[in-house]
């Protein structure tokens, strides 16, 4: 603590159920430095009553040994509490861990504020970008947003002479800007592979949305040693989701239409991530993705659509999109001028 002026909390869900997490808080009380807590979605505040149970729920031997006291931790978590914290809304991205991490590292951030990705505000991510290289991550998982970054980064250093082909992280699906299609440089859509992604809603709109935008190339991305590959169950959790989405929109989905594209997806070269491994594996990692992104003509779906069937996803998209707040419609479809999220020539 002698060489730390301000102690930035991560605080998700189990941040104080982690001793060490416990110590620093206390060291940083104890030594009055300035505490900045990041709320995530995720996160509870702790109570007088939560605070009690910490000798059950922790291993703090180890803290007591070191001079910290039961009472002295307790002080310092409640203290915590009543802290003005800075909000990461339950949709992360780029846009919005970006200005959380310039905020603080600038000393300017206001306490009590909830960072918006820059899609939400009407910035670059609402208009056409022209970058064709895409990245879909589980929003809502704080680690995969973060193991996304660690590849973003990696391969900003390594195309710093080609910035136009740095993949663009896509946002919630409301807000997500797809390309137009190009016969010399086509769309190519990361699928960043984490521990229950295909069971999130959002993350199975965007790759169908991606299909509905006609994309063909698509690079799985594998960042996590418990990501399920394709299994005879893996395809009934997927048609299950896909399911319950289509009966929530009114649209006859049967959850089987899903399986076929994701096969097709996953028959082609998966990479593989390890966020945990050192520089130097990840920067030979992020060097083979980049390479597949480079040869992009090995990565083409061989799937194809019925005009019935694009038809029923058609219609269940413009209804999900428009209950996640893509409201301009025409015509019941959302206005491509304004939200260039549909291709008219899908239908």
């Amino acid at each position: 603590s002698r060489d730390v002026d301000t102690l930035v909390v991560l605080a998700t869900r189990d941040v104080f159920e982690r001793s060490w997490c416990v110590g620093e808080v206390t060291v940083a009380y104890i030594c009055k430095l300035k505490i900045v807590p990041i709320h995530f979605a995720n996160f509870v505040l702790p109570t007088e009553r939560s605070v009690q149970r910490l000798p059950e729920v922790l291993h703090i031997d180890h803290l007591i040994q070191n001079c910290l006291t039961i009472p002295k931790m307790q002080e310092a978590i409640l203290h915590f509490a009543e802290l003005q914290p800075l909000l990461v809304p339950e949709y992360l991205d780029e846009s919005n861990f970006t200005a959380m991490a310039m905020s603080v590292y600038a000393g300017g951030a206001t306490l009590g504020t909830r960072f918006r990705s820059s899609s939400a505000t009407g910035s670059s991510d609402c208009s056409p970008d022209d970058r064709t290289n895409l990245l879909l991550v589980d929003n809502q998982k704080t680690e995969a947003v973060s193991a996304a970054l660690i590849l973003l980064r990696l391969l900003t250093l390594q195309l710093s002479s080609k910035p136009m082909m740095i993949p663009r992280m896509l946002p919630a699906a409301g807000k997500r800007v797809f390309p137009a299609p190009s016969t010399q440089q086509p769309v190519v859509l990361i699928l960043f592979c984490t521990s229950g992604c295909f069971s999130s809603q959002d993350f199975v709109l965007g790759i169908l949305q991606a299909d509905n935008r006609k994309v063909k190339h698509m690079l799985p991305v594998v960042a996590s040693a418990d990501f399920q590959f394709p299994t005879h169950s893996f395809y009934q959790t997927l048609e299950s989701t896909l399911a319950t989405m289509g009966k929530a929109s009114g649209y006859p989905l049967q959850g089987t239409e899903l399986s076929p594209l994701v096969g097709a997806i996953f028959r082609k070269i998966c990479r593989q991530l390890s966020p945990l491994a050192s520089a130097e594996v990840l920067t030979v990692q992020a060097d083979h993705i980049l390479r597949s992104l480079m040869n992009w003509d090995g990565l083409e779906l061989d799937q194809e659509r019925s005009p019935g069937l694009r038809d029923a996803l058609s219609g269940f998209l413009t209804h999900e999109l428009w209950q996640r707040g893509c409201t301009s419609m025409e015509d019941g479809k959302p206005k491509a001028e304004s939200t260039e999220l549909w291709d008219s020539e899908a239908n």
